[in-house]
């Protein structure tokens, strides 16, 4: 885990003024599943230092686009729900378009 990756993600989330409460509902193996835009990111936050930095140039490649972030939070979001990726196993995720 990378704490200057933590950091900049805490604070681009205040920045863009996101709710850490606001919920994504999102279909994964066992049906429907309501996962906080808060779990998405301490999920993020656990993630390996090489996909930390994958996603930050994808965040930031969004952003200079004035592109809506929220949309990507929720691919992450169905991606944990199908438990296609924890920090523990070394997958790699496939990032929900742009």
């Amino acid at each position: 885990m990378s704490n200057a990756f933590c950091s900049w993600l805490n604070t681009f989330v205040a920045e863009k003024d996101l709710d850490l409460d606001h919920t994504f509902e999102v279909e994964g193996d066992g049906g429907l599943n309501l996962i906080p835009l808060g779990a998405v990111i301490e999920t993020m936050q656990a993630w390996p230092t090489d996909l930390q930095s994958q996603t930050k140039g994808k965040l930031v490649s969004i952003d200079l686009l004035n592109g809506d972030v929220v949309p990507f939070f929720k691919g992450i979001a169905g991606v944990m729900a199908l438990n296609k990726y924890t920090a523990s196993s070394g997958y790699s995720i496939a990032y929900p378009e742009i």
